[in-house]
């Protein structure tokens, strides 16, 4: 189970380094978000692991840290690329509304000045 982790770890790691755009590299940040949502809801609903869960208890236990500690500190990492992504999200398309706004007004201008055909 280590090395699948591990290979979608790099993997999105090998993604973010090799994306130029700035809205892949954000949907792959609040994919990884949304993810760890997701393994964090199923492993306390559905299977009752109470946190910290096993994969931080190891991690704390390997760096020297309290996994408590450990375990606030990756919810607030967590939720930053979540939230981060999802603000991303709605301010891209608020910008994109307002360019298609803009080129809908200039086209609009356009037929205006041309006077009536």
């Amino acid at each position: 189970m280590r090395i699948e982790m591990l290979g979608i770890h790099l993997a999105l790691c090998g993604c973010l380094l090799a994306t130029q755009s700035l809205t892949g590299q954000v949907a792959l940040l609040f994919w990884a978000g949304l993810n760890h949502f997701l393994y964090r809801a199923g492993m306390a609903w559905a299977m009752h692991v109470a946190a910290p869960f096993p994969a931080l208890n190891f991690l704390g236990w390997r760096f020297g840290i309290n996994p408590e500690t450990m375990d606030i500190g990756w919810k607030f990492i967590m939720a930053y690329l979540f939230v981060g992504g999802l603000a991303f999200v709605f301010i891209r398309l608020r910008q994109l509304k307002q360019v298609r706004d803009e080129a809908w007004f200039k086209h609009w201008q356009e037929k205006r000045n041309q006077g009536p055909s």
